[in-house]
């Protein structure tokens, strides 16, 4: 079972994010399905919008874990990042969904199943870049809704009348 560090971000919120997050390592951002392996990059969220093969993604620190194990499955044709085995963050953003701001996260998996039913411990340099990453949210997301962090551009958007909502996929 994993941890995860729920929000609220606006899209400068997610680009302001993203960038604290490449100083932190080699870190890219790749899409969990894709028709190339590990070929395809992106350096923010929206930029995955409209993709074929959906929006879902990982951060993946290149300086501290081993490249992310993939599968590739033939009838679909696309590739699929195993983010229970790798050492992956995986992000859900926070957006637009008919008129109201959505709830992100970011969770992890610290365990990986090594064989049979044993389960190990990823590493703890792994661990440790997702509790700064972690650090930095609830460091600048003063805010909190529904247990949920925010930035203080979403605490003014709300004062306007936004209304936020649960995940939106």
């Amino acid at each position: 079972m994993g941890k995860q560090i729920r929000f609220y971000m606006t899209r400068e919120d997610e680009i302001e994010f993203l960038d604290f997050v490449r100083t932190t390592g080699d870190v890219i951002l790749i899409p969990e399905t894709s028709e190339l392996l590990l070929s395809e990059v992106y350096r923010y969220f929206f930029e995955l919008e409209g993709r074929k093969c959906g929006e879902g993604c990982h951060l993946w620190n290149r300086s501290i874990s081993p490249e992310p194990i993939v599968a590739f499955y033939p009838g679909p044709n696309y590739y699929c990042v195993n983010s229970l085995q790798s050492e992956v963050l995986n992000p859900m953003r926070s957006k637009m969904c008919e008129g109201l701001l959505s709830m992100g996260r970011l969770h992890v998996e610290h365990q990986v199943l090594v064989s049979g039913n044993t389960l190990g411990q990823k590493s703890k340099a792994f661990i440790d870049w997702y509790d700064k990453v972690c650090r930095w949210i609830r460091t600048h997301y003063k805010h909190r809704f529904d247990g949920a962090y925010a930035s203080e551009r979403v605490r003014e958007e709300v004062e306007k009348g936004l209304k936020l909502t649960g995940h939106c996929f």
